[in-house]
């Protein structure tokens, strides 16, 4: 604070508020089905943060703050990720490998990334590497530093003025602040380089603006005739080569208005001007920051957002434009605001209504020839419902000026609406003249926001309607009910349709050309699908009767639905094992204790089929064995050999058991029933004097 007529003495300007912290590193996680993923770190080398700059805090009050052990000397100094390692509990399955550039006067940056699969061999099978630019950035804390936080390589207070700052001082202090074009590109990703030993080179530039938020006096948007620079980068050309041929592909962005016309000026909108200097009227009390005061109009964390981008490549153009504060989505002011003080600027301070779940939206996009000629345009309209904007959370925001008895309170509102596509339209365009035109419209639940509808309108003004119907919509409310339709509901799972109807609409009149409905039942307290059902009339049908619920919620179903699939059987895990259509029966066995499929098996129940997998572990119940008897189980396979493996670490011995082996003769015994009298199909590989060799014995 800068009393009135007075010379600020500032130690620490241009200097952001340091907090030292212990960082908690995930080392490991398991899951319930024996998988887990294990994270290994080690110190790094690189640049390390500088915590103090001045001699007079130099460790002062080091004993105060150092309650977790922190050696003295590794202050500063951070772990890098090493290796990230996914297993079962049968062994490895893959492990990526990061290496980095790490030197003692540069950040961290990755260099490699390998990928190993589960074979033993230590060789990676895959690797991705990036290149830099080898400009340097600055060590840590030497606050030179633009508006926006990027390297410009000045400091006011080291290179300009030394440690004082009267008002006078403001302009220049503003002027050290502008942006590097060069220097923001230190340490930047330039190339990255794939398997295939393809790769991609990266060139940037700076952003731009043609306009600026400004929130004092009022909200409105300062547009400018002459592009502005800001900090920080965005891409300007991509090049792809594929590893084979010599020329890339090029896709090159240009974020001007009206490219494609020969336009210039820049559709980036600057969030705010930072603003460093607050001033009381009444006091004159002053307050000078090196951090901006106020609060930023940003959009999802951007300082800079562009209403429109064209990119340019071999096959012509695509000129997209997006929602902005340019075009009908500024930010609002507070409901209300009090002062107890007047500010020069109270509002730079004061928390707003702002729209930011509303830009970035994609409006349209247009595709051009190399030759400029419009080819097809999409255009999107979202939900603009005036009454969305009663949809906020309450709040309000407290903000000291000055001094504790200089105080502004502003009301605002914190958006919970959906901004849903509300509708799409498309446009085909010919050179020789004519175009065609369809559109969709969507319409959703009010409560969920789930979707309800689409209507597809043709240029020959046929409509197609397709209707959602959800869990929510057949459910009875009843939490006590057992009913699948209710369970699901109690659980939140809302979004999994039910029935699906697609219409037609001529002169009015709507009649189904298409409609499926989906059953659910309780699996192992699961309520998971059962039955698929679908109606494919020869005519359009003017007499549908859509799904509805009984008293207990049960559905009730048109009678011209037809029975397509019924999914017989899940494991405790939700994992189908069986299902049934018009071919016949299929089933599934899963491995891996139940986390992957391993087979599918036609024409067979989950009951008739069994395997052991070696090396993915598992318990009675899930091999299938069992199902032949209750003198085969999974113990009987545990006698593993690791000497003769076809594939993987193992193999099964058959042998006498007397020879350290196992006798398949003795050991399945299938039981007298159902199964007894089927003949079986027992596929594997058998280890013979002179190699391998595949063998399907029929038992």
């Amino acid at each position: 604070v800068l009393f009135p007529d007075s010379e600020g003495h500032n130690r620490y300007l241009n200097y952001q508020t340091k907090f030292l912290t212990t960082t908690p590193y995930l080392t490991k996680i398991e899951a319930d089905n024996g998988m887990s993923c294990a994270f290994a770190k080690s110190p790094s080398n690189e640049l390390k943060y500088t915590f103090f700059n001045e001699p007079d805090l130099a460790f002062a009050n080091y004993a105060d703050f150092n309650r977790y052990g922190i050696p003295r000397a590794n202050m500063g100094q951070y772990y890098k990720l090493d290796n990230i390692v996914l297993s079962s509990k049968n062994g490895l399955i893959k492990a990526i490998v990061l290496k980095y550039i790490e030197n003692s006067n540069e950040r961290l940056k990755l260099k490699t990334v390998q990928t190993t699969s589960w074979s033993t061999s230590d060789a990676p099978t895959e690797q991705y590497s990036f290149e830099y630019n080898p400009s340097l950035l600055p060590p840590y804390n030497t606050a030179k530093e633009d508006h926006w936080g990027f390297y410009n390589g000045k400091n006011y207070f080291t290179t300009e003025n030394g440690q004082f700052f009267v008002e006078n001082y403001l302009p220049d202090y503003i002027a050290s602040r502008t942006p590097n074009a060069t220097l923001m590109q230190s340490e930047i990703l330039t190339k990255i380089t794939y398997p295939t030993k393809g790769y991609t080179k990266f060139y940037f530039e700076p952003h731009d603006y043609s306009s600026v938020v400004l929130r004092a006096p009022t909200y409105q948007l300062s547009t400018n005739t002459n592009n502005a620079m800001a900090g920080g980068l965005r891409i300007k050309k991509l090049e792809d080569y594929d590893g084979i041929s010599p020329t890339p592909v090029v896709k090159e962005y240009f974020y001007t208005k009206n490219y494609i016309g020969g336009g210039t000026l820049s559709s980036g909108i600057l969030a705010s001007n930072p603003t460093y200097w607050e001033k009381a009227l009444n006091t004159g009390y002053a307050l000078f920051s090196s951090k901006p005061l106020g609060y930023k109009n940003l959009t999802n964390g951007n300082h800079i957002t562009y209403s429109e981008v064209t990119e340019k490549s071999s096959n012509g153009y695509i000129v997209s434009t997006y929602t902005n504060q340019d075009n009908g989505y500024l930010d609002k002011p507070p409901f209300n605001t009090l002062f107890n003080e007047s500010q020069e600027f109270p509002y730079e301070k004061m928390l707003f209504n702002s729209l930011e779940l509303e830009r970035g939206l994609e409006l349209s996009m247009k595709y051009y020839a190399s030759d400029k000629f419009l080819l097809r345009e999409i255009s999107n309209e979202y939900n603009n419902d005036p009454a969305r904007y009663n949809k906020y959370v309450r709040s309000v925001q407290i903000q000291n000026y000055l001094s504790t008895y200089n105080q502004g309170i502003s009301a605002y509102g914190i958006y919970t609406f959906y901004p849903h596509l509300k509708s799409q339209t498309e446009k085909e365009y010919f050179r020789a003249g004519g175009d065609i035109t369809s559109k969709e419209d969507y319409t959703y639940d009010p409560t969920y926001n789930h979707l309800k509808s689409v209507t597809n309108t043709t240029s020959e003004g046929t409509k197609m309607i397709t209707k959602y119907t959800y869990p929510y919509n057949y459910s009875n409310g009843d939490p006590a009910s057992t009913a699948t339709i209710n369970v699901m509901v109690s659980r939140n799972i809302l979004n999994t349709p039910i029935e699906i109807s697609t219409f037609v609409e001529k002169n009015g009149v709507q009649s189904l050309v298409e409609s499926k409905l989906n059953i659910y039942n309780t699996f192992n307290g699961l309520p998971l699908l059962y039955q698929q059902y679908s109606i494919n009339p020869k005519e359009p049908l003017t007499d549908f009767q859509p799904a509805s619920a009984s008293a207990g919620s049960s559905i009730i179903k048109d009678s011209r639905y037809v029975l397509k699939t019924t999914l017989e059987n899940y494991d405790n895990k939700g994992n189908l094992l069986q299902y049934r259509d018009n071919s016949g029966t299929t089933s599934y066995i899963w491995g891996y204790d139940q986390s992957f499929p391993i087979a599918e098996v036609k024409n067979a129940t989950a009951a008739q089929i069994a395997y052991n997998g070696l090396e993915m572990g598992g318990s009675p119940g899930q091999s299938g064995w069992e199902n032949f008897g209750p003198a085969t189980t999974i113990a009987d396979f545990d006698v593993q050999d690791k000497s003769a493996s076809f594939a993987g670490l193992y193999a099964v011995k058959i042998a006498p058991p007397s020879s350290g082996g196992i006798n398949y003769a003795t050991t399945i015994n299938v039981t007298p029933g159902a199964y007894s009298k089927e003949k079986y199909k027992m596929s594997c590989w058998i280890k013979t004097p002179v190699g391998y060799t595949s063998n399907k014995a029929f038992i």
